[in-house]
């Protein structure tokens, strides 16, 4: 994988790819995007926080960016477990023709399949 920018939706993927395997929470914050409404509701989650967090995670984007950073294979533990990904869907969301919706096969250790979709 390698930060292939945001110039479409198979670049986004590889972008948070290389950003969650990299640690790089910045890149990955970037390749993230809401639903108005659902940005509006991190947001009031993330105003709940105290203010030390509030200043680690400065918009939602970057909540969510930790999370995956956390959560994944190839993350805080600092080695790479994932082998590949490949794309299984690629459409527009609903009625917004700028917003896609991208779902991706990512094959991690042991061979194992993990089916997301952003």
């Amino acid at each position: 994988c390698t930060d292939a920018g945001q110039g479409t939706p198979a670049a986004i993927v590889e972008t948070a790819h290389w950003a969650t395997g990299h640690g790089d929470i910045d890149t990955l914050a970037r390749a993230i995007a809401f639903t108005p409404d659902t940005k509006a509701a991190a947001e009031r989650f993330l105003a709940g926080l105290s203010p030390e967090a509030q200043a680690q995670l400065p918009a939602p984007e970057y909540l969510v960016a930790a999370m995956i950073e956390y959560c994944s294979p190839n993350g805080r533990s600092g080695t790479p477990t994932g082998v590949g990904y490949r794309i299984t869907s690629d459409g527009q969301s609903g009625d917004q023709p700028d917003q896609r919706v991208v779902t991706i096969d990512s094959e991690i250790s042991g061979g194992r399949i993990r089916s997301v979709t952003f």
